[in-house]
């Protein structure tokens, strides 16, 4: 599987390849009137919703290096030209956090074909971390971390993870001393708009 993982920094946009065949999140479960694509079983757009409603502005991120193509709540969506490759993902920043980490640079993300979660600060704050847990309700996921950034173990943490984000839920890093808490609200829109970018 293609293992395409993007770490947001000021200055680097790092892809790391291992193979075998990804596993999509597009799903044919979804209500017919579903005007989107569905994701994790969801559709993205709800009857009657208003999308100008649950547009917002956000800080920028980094350095804004990367295209900012929309923003969906607390979800971002970015884009850029990789190797001549369009690369699509999405990002959120900390809504509670430890106060010995600084909100300002820790992301996290979430990639499209294929699809991870990883999380990642722009000045070093996970450079001494190997090991956390991401906890949504009921469900507990393994993170490791190399150079400063988190992944989950599998694809399966990946997937769950996802799931849990496009029913809105918010989830929460614990590392050995500190905490970050982030939302799911625009996840599922945002991850949608990405997709879409991407194809």
């Amino acid at each position: 599987m293609t293992h395409v993982v993007l770490t947001y920094l000021s200055v680097l946009l790092i892809v790391f390849a291992f193979g075998a065949a990804e596993t999509r999140a597009q799903s044919t479960s979804c209500d017919a009137s579903c005007p989107t694509p569905c994701y994790f079983g969801r559709c993205p757009i709800s009857p009657g919703d208003n999308l100008d409603a649950v547009l917002k502005s956000q800080p920028s991120f980094g350095s804004g290096k990367f295209d900012r193509v929309a923003v969906f709540r607390d979800w971002s969506v970015f884009s850029d030209l990789s190797g001549g490759q369009r690369v699509c993902w999405v990002a959120t920043k900390p809504i509670r956090r430890s106060d010995s980490l600084r909100s300002a640079d820790i992301y996290i993300m979430v990639t499209v074909d294929p699809d991870e979660l990883s999380v990642t600060s722009e000045t070093g704050s996970f450079t001494a971390v190997k090991s956390a847990t991401l906890e949504f309700d009921q469900v507990v996921i393994d993170l490791y971390f190399e150079n400063g950034s988190g992944w989950t173990d599998n694809k399966t943490g990946d997937i769950n993870a996802l799931r849990m984000l496009a029913d809105e839920q918010s989830g929460t890093i614990y590392f050995e001393n500190a905490e970050i808490e982030f939302s799911g609200e625009g996840f599922l829109q945002a991850y949608s708009n990405a997709r879409a970018l991407c194809e």
